[in-house]
Parts: structure tokens; sequence; C-alpha cells
């Protein structure tokens, strides 16, 4: 389909926008600009660079949590198999010494019997709330506040807030390095992120640029970004070389996530 609009004339970048399922509005923007300035072949060769940037990225986000996300279903299987199966068997044996038992064995006993008792009310409340939760995540506000709350959990969030920002930093590093303006480029990147806490924060960059204000200034007044990135971006912006700058960002924050 590509190439039947080229033949009716149509430039690159307009024949992809007309399928935004395959080629998303960063990748569309960044080939208007080749397209209008020539470095078409350039162009193409940053983004290529950035899909496998962006890919392993992923990759190394998914292999950093994968261990702690195993044990913690393991330890949630091993609570409901010694609550059904096991605890119920030193229940009868205990009843059948008749003696008393202390409290915290009571406890564990009690919590076993209502397990066993409510199962099925149990099964249904899991089922219904994981709905739920899935329905509320799906929405704009519930992701948000999610994808918030999931950077404050203790070592996940540092590995997911560091990803982020190392894909926002290589993410405005190209779109600048081409040539776009700096709105534009926030506008574009707030979809590469992965974190729509993060990408709202900078949808407010991108307002408080148009307002005449600079790329330090507004990215500080979102309270979203690390002091790193703030002194690179101070530097980058006194030097003219802010898209260098954020490369160096983007390489220490990947460093770190695979630390």
């Amino acid at each position: 389909e590509l190439s039947s609009s080229l033949d009716q004339g149509r430039e690159l970048s307009a024949a992809m926008a007309r399928h935004p399922q395959d080629f998303p509005p960063l990748y569309v923007a960044m080939v208007r600009v080749g397209e209008q300035t020539g470095r078409l072949d350039d162009i193409l060769r940053q983004l290529a660079g950035w899909l496998e940037f962006d890919r392993k990225s992923r990759e190394r986000v998914k292999a950093a949590l994968r261990y702690p996300s195993f044990v913690v279903a393991a330890m949630a299987i091993a609570l409901v198999v010694v609550n059904l199966f096991v605890i119920p068997r030193f229940a009868g044996v205990y009843k059948s010494m008749k003696v008393d038992l202390p409290w915290m064995t009571q406890l564990l006993i009690g919590f076993s019997d209502f397990m066993v008792g409510s199962w099925p009310l149990l099964l249904a409340g899991v089922a219904g709330g994981a709905w739920a939760f899935r329905t509320w995540k799906r929405t704009d506000g519930g992701r948000a506040l999610f994808d918030q709350w999931v950077l404050r959990v203790p070592i996940a969030g540092r590995i997911l807030r560091h990803a982020a920002l190392a894909r926002f930093a290589r993410s405005l590093s190209m779109t600048l390095r081409s040539g776009l303006p700096a709105s534009q480029g926030i506008q574009l990147v707030a979809h590469t992120v992965g974190n729509a806490y993060m990408s709202n924060r900078l949808e407010r960059v991108r307002t408080g640029i148009e307002r005449g204000e600079s790329l330090l200034r507004a990215c500080s007044g979102t309270r979203a970004f690390t002091p790193l990135v703030l002194q690179m971006i101070a530097v980058g912006e006194e030097s003219g070389t802010v898209d260098e700058m954020l490369e160096h960002v983007a390489t220490f924050y990947e460093e770190d996530v695979d630390y």
C-alpha cells in the first residue's frame, strides 16, 4: 500500500500517516523532516537505531522484573496450597490432642478454615477484583495513577523510572538532532516513554515550552525528572548541545537499568 501511494504521487510520510497502526506519530514526523531537509537516509538510520534501542530497553525491564514476579507468584501459590491442604491436616491432629494451642496457631487454623469453607467466594472475589482492576487501568486516569504508583515501588520502581528516562532522553535527542522544534519533539516523545504518568508530565513540559519557557524550566516544574537529567539539560542549553547531553543521559540510565 505504501508503494501504491508513492506511485500516486504521495510523499512517504503522507503514505505512512494513513497507517497509524503500523507507523507511530514519531516515525511519521521524523520521515517528514527527512523529506523536507533532504536527509531521509540519515533520518531512517536514526530511526533504525532508535527502534533497536527501544526493543532492547523493553527487554531489559522485562528481564529485570521477571525473577521477582516469579517469586511473588510462587509465594501466592504456596500460601493457597498450605492453607487449603496442609494446615487442615495438622488441625485435625491438634483437635485429637485436645490441648490449648498458642494464639498464632489458632489464627492460622482459623484462616485456613475460612479459606476452605469460602474458597468459591474468594475465587469469585479475586476474579471480580482482577476484572475491575483491568477495567479501571484501561481508563486514562486509572492508567496514569497506576503508573505513578508503580514508579514508587521499591527497587522495581527505580528500574522502571530509569528505563522511562532513558527512552525519553534517547527519543528527544533524536528529534532535536533531526531539526524538529522542541515542543513538537516533546509531544511525540510523550507517546514513547511507556508510562502514562510520565507522558502526562511531558505534556506539561510541552505546554510550558509553548508559553515561552526554556526546556530546563518546563522540566523542573513537573517534578518528574532526576537532578541528573535537569543538570545535563542545563549544560546542554548553555552550550547549545542539548541533543548530545540527552544522549549521555540515555546511555547512563541504560547502563544503570542493566546493572
